[in-house]
């Protein structure tokens, strides 16, 4: 067998359960409970159970038990302590007495007179186990309903002590037997909503060792008068437009005073309005009505009636919707209306709305009043509520944080705080010290439980690739000519001054060659080069010829690839690279005397990022991305120039997708032309006068971004 615990911050209140077939599945209702547990599901897979669903409902909690197959396995549901224990198992019977039962009226009558009928067998119970010393049997939980009264009897071995607590703002009211017991069987819950009584439900069972709580759920409240005569307590309840007059008798009650079967067969009935349907629920309907969009699921209806009493209409209603509807003395009037095809539920706004009436819904029981009434009572509730917090003593609770800071937290705390309530941050333990009312600190605690939880991490990894190409290409002619006159060449001036004459040089970029000037120099030429020298017999003229090709390719690649770690919403940075001082630069406004100061440059590859991570598991990050470096090609002062590359974005990626979040192509093309005036225009022969000098470059980046959360 499998035991699933509910655990309460109190003794489990009233609660009913019920079979649904189509698929299987067993509902437990917990009433006038708050749902604490953060989660809308529990997996179970054991013992023919699959799963249990809860759910909260404004007056109360809802589990649904989803059976593995076609039929739920056997169930138990019982009080333990301040828990509620489902045991379930498909190989042994673990069924007992959980769910509530239909209330059966006691009879005690005289043995003269007819006998009367009664509205279920006696329980019949099981032989008394051996006592405890001093410890009082509880020996029977009955009801017993007239038509002035309803009272709860509970019979005991001896005479017992007992505490009455009385709550009205729940309608709840309670007798505490102080030293008793009492037996599994009668720890169960009796249902009283078929009869015309201030009564729900009569819930019994032991609240802890050596204390048995009565528990009776009011749907109005009602003073209760209890008496004790001997082993024997009773607890009277005046029904709707009846009081508790005089001394009710503990004993024989006269033949003919008790209401036996359900007050459904003397109520005169109403005149013949409706077809009823088969079910009370129906097909879901949407309205526009005056104060927007309600939907409506009861079954469709038909009443035609002129000047109808709005008592019958309502009690014609309650026979087709299930409900059990209580009025108050100010609800009258009569209605004409015809509704056709229309549903129950919204059939029954119209009805309320036409009067000025309004509704409260206590499970199955529907109270009808005039809306001021309702609105006065739950303006009356509502400042009893804020009046018994005012007075309850405050708690103080140390609430240590594990991964969020508490300072961080403090805001969100302070907007479910009570108006007594306070919220302080201890910085050096990281823990919120919180002084307010139990309930308050409760909420508290879950939202905690929310907002403290371990806060991700991602690894982001860029990649910066940077490729560049180059291609150049020269080809041409230099000329160089060498000119002597003078006697040692046999060509003199005929002249004092000037006796000798020299003249020599080089065009298209040539040089001459610094031992023999008369030549041109081909070391430095790059490529290939041809060089002819062309003389005459004396060496007073020379003629130089060079013939220069030339082709380079250069091809670079460079690949940087930071990578770093951070948590969601944290901006982190990674940096590499140089800081490149520049020298002093005098402060102009102060003349010379003024101050001096170095300047420092950053030439690095730099990544910052801010991650964040969305609950679809998709990642955001604000990057921020350069690879900037030092140009030595540009040199000014001394210090080069900063070649900048960056990238600032921000982008949606999945976990683990690589992105292309930028890039940068650039290209140049470089064409020299030099050339010798007037003989390079020469047809053909003007080829022989020219040098052509052509480059180029191609530059390209790109920058990958990928992220990767730590799990």
């Amino acid at each position: 067998q499998t035991a699933i615990q509910l655990v309460m911050d109190g003794i489990p209140g009233d609660f009913k359960s019920f079979e649904m077939k189509n698929p299987a599945r067993l509902v437990l209702d917990l009433w006038k409970t708050k749902l604490l547990y953060p989660g809308p599901t529990v997996m179970v897979n054991s013992q023919g159970i699959a799963k249990v669903r809860i759910a909260q409902h404004p007056d109360k909690v809802r589990l649904v038990f989803d059976s593995t197959g076609a039929k739920l396995p056997s169930y138990n549901i019982a009080r333990q302590g301040e828990r509620l224990v489902v045991t379930v198992s498909q190989s042994i019977n673990v069924t007992g007495p959980a769910a509530p039962v239909l209330a059966a009226p006691i009879v005690e009558s005289p043995a003269a007179g007819p006998e009367l009928p009664t509205a279920g067998p006696a329980p019949a119970y099981p032989a008394a186990a051996p006592e405890q010393a001093g410890m009082v049997k509880v020996n029977a939980v009955d009801f017993k309903y007239t038509a002035q009264n309803s009272t709860v009897v509970v019979k005991t071995s001896a005479p017992v002590k007992f505490e009455k607590r009385e709550n009205p703002e729940d309608l709840i009211f309670s007798l505490v037997l102080k030293n008793a017991k009492i037996p599994p069987e009668l720890e169960r819950s009796l249902d009283t909503t078929e009869f015309a009584s201030p009564l729900n439900l009569i819930g019994s069972f032991q609240s802890q060792p050596g204390e048995v709580n009565i528990v009776v759920n009011l749907n109005k409240w009602v003073p209760a008068q209890v008496r004790q005569d001997g082993a024997q307590i009773e607890i009277v309840f005046a029904n709707p437009g009846a009081s508790v007059s005089g001394p009710v008798p503990v004993g024989p009650v006269p033949a003919g005073t008790e209401e036996i079967a359900p007050p459904s067969a003397p109520a005169p009935a109403a005149p013949p309005l409706m077809a009823p349907p088969v079910s009370a629920a129906g097909r879901a309907v949407k309205i526009e009505t005056m104060t927007g969009t309600k939907i409506y699921t009861g079954a469709p209806i038909k009443i035609d009636a002129k000047n109808l009493d709005i008592l019958d209409a309502l009690r014609a209603i309650a026979e087709v919707s299930g409900l059990n509807i209580i009025t108050s003395d100010d609800v009258r009037g009569r209605l004409t209306l015809k509704l056709d095809n229309v549903p129950w539920d919204q059939a029954l706004d119209l009805i309320l709305e036409t009067k000025g009436l309004g509704m409260v819904q206590y499970g199955s029981v529907v109270r009808v009043a005039p809306v001021r009434q309702i609105q006065k009572e739950q303006e009356d509730a509502f400042k009893n509520i804020q009046q018994r917090q005012n007075l309850r003593p405050l708690q103080t609770r140390i609430i240590p944080l594990n991964f969020a800071k508490a300072s961080d937290i403090q805001p969100q705390i302070k907007s479910v705080l009570s108006e007594r309530g306070t919220v302080d941050v201890d910085r050096r333990t990281n823990a919120l010290i919180i002084k307010d009312i139990p309930e308050r600190i409760q909420d508290i605690q879950v939202m905690i439980s929310s907002l403290d939880t371990r806060t991700p991490q991602v690894l982001i990894e860029a990649r910066i690739v940077e490729a560049s190409t180059s291609v150049s290409r020269e080809i041409g002619v230099n000329w160089g000519i060498n000119y002597n006159s003078g006697p040692a060449w046999g060509n003199g001036t005929g002249l004092n001054f000037p006796n000798t004459i020299q003249m020599g040089g080089a065009v298209l970029g040539g040089q001459l060659d610094p031992i023999s000037p008369s030549i041109l120099n081909t070391a430095g030429a790059q490529g290939g080069a041809v060089g002819f020298t062309f003389g005459s017999l004396t060496g007073a003229l020379s003629l130089d010829l060079l013939l220069k090709s030339l082709e380079a390719e250069n091809k670079a690649k460079i690949i940087s690839s930071p990578r770093i770690m951070t948590m969601d919403n944290q901006r982190a940075t990674i940096t590499q690279g140089v800081t490149i001082p520049y020298p002093p630069a005098i402060n102009l406004a102060q003349g010379g005397g003024g101050g001096q100061q170095w300047l420092f440059v950053e030439a690095a590859l730099r990544l910052e990022v801010t991650p964040h991570i969305s609950p679809d598991g998709t990642v955001v990050l604000e990057v921020k991305a350069s690879n900037n470096t030092p140009d030595l090609k540009v040199v000014s002062g001394g210090a080069p120039a900063i070649d900048k590359k960056e990238a600032e974005t921000q982008v949606i990626l999945k976990d683990g997708e690589t992105m292309v979040i930028g890039g940068i192509y650039t290209t140049k093309d470089t064409e020299t032309l030099n050339q010798t005036p007037f003989l390079s225009k020469i047809p053909w022969l003007g080829k022989l006068f020219q040098d052509k000098f052509t480059e180029k470059q191609r530059n390209e980046m790109l920058i990958f971004l990928t992220p990767r959360v730590i799990k």
